[in-house]
């Protein structure tokens, strides 16, 4: 199993970005104390 994921984050960006495994998106989507967006171009 690969077990891999990026962060980015910079005190200038409105928010931070991540990108990893679907599970990984479909968790911190679904998590009720996390605000989280699709980004439009992210499939």
């Amino acid at each position: 199993m690969l077990r891999s994921w990026v962060l980015c984050a910079d005190c200038d960006l409105w928010a931070t970005k991540v990108a990893g495994p679907p599970a990984l998106i479909h968790a911190l989507l679904n998590d009720g104390e996390i605000e989280a967006v699709r980004l439009p171009w992210a499939h």
